[in-house]
Order: structure tokens, then sequence, then C-alpha cells
């Protein structure tokens, strides 16, 4: 089925990193080189995250690699009925140390968004929060997991360092 929405240019299919590895498929043109094996795996995880959304029924917009900051590049931006901020979505594969993940939190200025990281296991989940948590700045910087993205964005999945015993949804966390 896939092969065929590429037939028909309804989807593009990407160059694979490695003969092992499965093709991935884009909604539309991508103007970046080939993947490479790391990235692979972000695309991958990206993507999970983005049929959460769409299968939630509230995605009204989702843009790759939005410019909406000087001073940091996030994953992927979100738009959701009923949610009233922006959402920048950080995509995490446990790939950066943890001072990396405290320079990017605080590259993000102030605003009315939230920044959503979702990390690919609870021990993952656990060093941002401890990041988060010294960096004290409220709901802005919000947890999740992978898996609880990709199956349940609207419940209550998300972890704020305010209060981090508790998962709350994102209408809860406005």
């Amino acid at each position: 089925m896939l092969n065929r929405m590429a037939e028909e240019k309804i989807l593009v299919k990407l160059t694979r990193p490695h003969a092992r590895v499965d093709f991935l498929y884009s909604l539309k043109e991508s103007k970046r080189k080939a993947l490479k094996y790391p990235s692979h795996d972000h695309e991958v995880a990206c993507g999970d995250v983005y049929i959460g959304l769409k299968k939630s029924g509230a995605l009204e917009e989702w843009t790759y690699y939005p410019h909406d900051f000087t001073t940091v590049d996030p994953d992927r931006k979100a738009r959701l009925a009923g949610i009233r901020q922006d959402l920048f979505l950080e995509v995490d594969r446990g790939t950066e140390p943890g001072w990396k993940l405290e320079k990017k939190i605080l590259f993000y200025p102030p605003g009315p968004y939230q920044v959503i990281f979702v990390a690919p296991d609870d021990t993952r989940a656990e060093q941002i929060l401890r990041i988060l948590e010294s960096v004290r700045r409220g709901h802005q910087f919000l947890v999740t997991l992978q898996e609880w993205m990709a199956t349940n964005p609207l419940g209550q999945v998300y972890v704020s360092p305010v209060e981090p015993a508790e998962k709350r949804s994102l209408r809860e966390l406005q």
C-alpha cells in the first residue's frame, strides 16, 4: 500500500540509510540529504508521534523543523484543537548528554507556548525531568514517553516539573 501511495505521489519514499533498514515515507518532499542511521531512528520516532496526534482527531497543524526561534530549532511544531498554545516537540532518542539538553532548554525564550520532550523510556524521562526541575519554567516544559504520545496523546500522559509525581493531560496543563 505504501509503495502504491508513493507511486501516486501521496507519499515520498525516502532513501534508506542501510539495506537492512525499512524504507521511510514522508508526507512531502524532503530537501534534506538521505537519512543516516541515527536520524532514521529519530524520524521513525517523530512519525510515531505524528500518527498518534493524527489518530486523536485533534491535530490541526504539523510543522517539520519549525523556525519560530532564532536560538533553538525544535524537532516539530503541533497545533491541537482545544489547546490554546502551540506545542513544540523535542523527540529525544537518549543520545545527547544532560548538559546539552539543559543548554537547549535555556535557549527557549519565555513565551506562550509549551515544549514537550518525548522520551524513549522511563530512565531518560526521569533524567529530562530532573533537568527541567532545575530550570524552573513551570508548565512550559513537559515530559512524556514516545509510547504514550503514540497511543494516547490527549490523555493524562504528560509530566510537569512542577508536579513530577502526577501525570496530567495537556488541557490540565494549559
